[in-house]
């Protein structure tokens, strides 16, 4: 839940009218960038 919480306040921070959809394909590729 985290990360969509922080990839949505950054959209509405930087002004972006429609934020983008969080998606199992966003949530799988996070998740692999994290892990390296």
């Amino acid at each position: 839940c985290l990360p969509f919480n922080v990839a949505r306040a950054y959209d509405e921070a930087k002004g972006i009218d429609t934020p983008k959809i969080w998606t199992a394909q966003r949530d799988q590729q996070m998740w692999e960038a994290l892990q390296g």
